[in-house]
């Protein structure tokens, strides 16, 4: 019918008669397909229930937690020769100013101290206010800076001297001289203060001198050699939260531990490229739980340790996730996505020269000052912080790559065992999943998270037939084969008489990648046994 011509209430008419059933039917249509989608992914998939996040989880996003973390990425590039006439051309020390939120970099071939603003990571001036004509310093190798920030001492290494400034910048005392004798200098590069006590480090007279607050020199320790208690070109001295003074040995490759009066304690690392040992070793410093960063300058990497020595790891990557908004760099909308993830990954190389770092123990961040690439490195290590985020956005793919990481560095973070164990569940791996609620559920903690693993594994197991977790893989089966020829073989061994260096090695090879070999071999049967054994 031609209803063009027609009144306007017919066209409703007309349409209600013929839409009417089409509209029930794709109605009825989209409620089957609904329900078949959650009977599909209802079981295992996300709901509303599920994404949780838990009231503890403050514990772990504090600095003193991130503190102990052994993974490290790059959060910040700052360029230190890009500021035109005002470029580092020789960077010489690094130090954190907490109370201005900016970092200080000296520079040995102008005599200044730069300022970096941690607020937009540029360059914010310079620190010491000189007169015109008059130069103060000549090489600013190292900067302490009180616990009020109203007083940084630096050392000239250039003209043998301690320089005091004010918070402005404004010079207010000098101390030291060249010589060997007490209170002289032959190249100060470090210092560090302690119980009243300023330590410096004497590079070229090879010794620790001690001053009070006032700059009075007190006493000296150590001599130039290669003996315990003995130094070669010291190039760093921190004072410990315990009472000791540690000296990175720079000639000696070792970092010397003293106590306040200068009695030997303890040597820590020698030359050597593995993981403890040292090659010129340039710099140290702490962090709030007493762990030592090292710059281990030869060898191109920064390595940590945990307050009795113990090895936690070591920084030579720079890889990077720029995963905070608050510090992602200029280039970064630049660089190529990564398709299969959300995140952009990628490596900014390695460290080439680590001549200095210093740590913020609010942020937990580790500040690595490469002098070859004339770059500072803002490193962060807040590995649970990254994972929550990507978990709660729904980037559980990603969020496995951070939250794997937590647990190696803590496997008693429960909360990120259930994110882990949830983001697994997200991509279809349920036999990972069900791996991690069972060991939350082993650690019988009756708490949210327990509630929590146990609801997704009865899930879980509800929507996968029987027997589906208990099959081996096949990995699983070969390592348990592996093993039985392993046993055989040990046990061959044992009974059979001598054999050649050539036969064992082939054994060896046979039960080490689980492979039987064709032959029979005799055994040597105990009183009561007949026959042969085959392997």
């Amino acid at each position: 019918m031609n209803l063009t011509n027609a009144p306007e209430g017919a066209v409703e008419k007309s349409n209600n008669k013929q839409c009417c059933p089409a509209i029930f039917l794709k109605a009825g249509i989209c409620a089957i397909f609904s329900l078949l989608i959650f009977a599909f992914y209802g079981a295992g998939r996300l709901s509303a229930f599920d994404l949780v996040v838990f009231d503890n989880d403050a514990a772990y996003l504090g600095s003193e937690y991130y503190l102990q973390a052994r993974h490290y990425e790059v959060n910040k590039v700052i360029n230190i020769d890009n500021t035109g006439e005002n470029r580092i051309l020789a960077p010489s020390s690094l130090k954190y100013d907490k109370k201005y939120n900016r970092l200080l970099v000296g520079d040995y071939l102008s005599g200044r101290i730069r300022k970096y603003s941690l607020n937009n990571f540029k360059y914010a001036g310079d620190f010491e206010i000189e007169t015109p004509g008059k130069k103060i310093m000549g090489n600013p190798s190292d900067i302490f800076i009180s616990a009020d920030g109203r007083r940084y001492v630096v050392t000239d290494q250039f003209f043998h001297r301690i320089v005091f400034f004010n918070s402005l910048g404004m010079m207010v005392d000098v101390m030291g001289s060249t010589g060997e004798a007490a209170g002289e200098f032959s190249e100060p590069c470090a210092i560090d203060y302690a119980d009243g006590y300023f330590f410096v480090a004497d590079k070229y007279n090879c010794r620790i001198c001690v001053y009070n607050s006032r700059g009075a020199f007190k006493y000296s320790f150590a001599s130039k050699g290669s003996a315990d208690s003995q130094l070669y070109l010291p190039s760093a001295v921190k004072a410990g939260s315990s009472g000791e003074v540690y000296v990175c040995d720079g000639g000696n490759d070792r970092i010397q531990v003293f106590d306040l009066k200068g009695k030997h304690l303890k040597t820590v690392g020698r030359r050597g490229r593995s993981t403890g040992f040292f090659d010129a070793p340039s710099d140290i410093c702490f962090d709030s739980n007493s762990n030592l960063y090292v710059a281990d300058l030869l060898n191109k990497r920064v390595q940590k340790f945990s307050r009795d020595g113990g090895f936690i790891c070591e920084i030579s990557s720079l890889g990077s996730s720029f995963l905070s908004e608050d510090y992602r760099p200029d280039h970064y909308f630049k660089m190529p996505g990564n398709y299969g993830s959300n995140e952009i990954n990628f490596s900014l190389g390695s460290l080439v020269s680590p001549l200095k770092i210093d740590v913020n123990n609010e942020t937990a961040h580790l500040y690595v000052l490469d002098s070859v690439q004339k770059k500072i490195f803002i490193l962060d290590c807040d590995n649970f912080n990254k994972g929550r985020r990507l978990y709660l956005g729904h980037n559980f793919k990603d969020a496995i790559k951070y939250l794997g990481i937590v647990m190696e560095e803590n496997p008693y973070n429960l909360n990120a065992l259930y994110y882990l164990g949830f983001s697994y569940q997200q991509v279809y791996e349920y036999k990972k999943a069900r791996d991690c609620y069972d060991k939350i559920i082993k650690y019988r903690s009756r708490g949210e998270v327990e509630k929590h693993a146990r609801y997704q594994l009865k899930k879980i197991i509800a929507a996968h037939p029987p027997g589906y977790f208990e099959a081996a893989d096949e990995e699983e089966i070969l390592e348990k084969k592996r093993a039985e020829y392993v046993s055989s073989y040990g046990k061959y061994f044992q009974m059979s008489g001598e054999i050649t260096a050539f036969d064992r090695r082939r054994l060896e090879y046979f039960a080490k990648y689980g492979i039987k070999p064709p032959s029979t071999a005799e055994v040597k049967l105990e009183d009561g046994e007949e026959g042969y054994e085959e392997y």
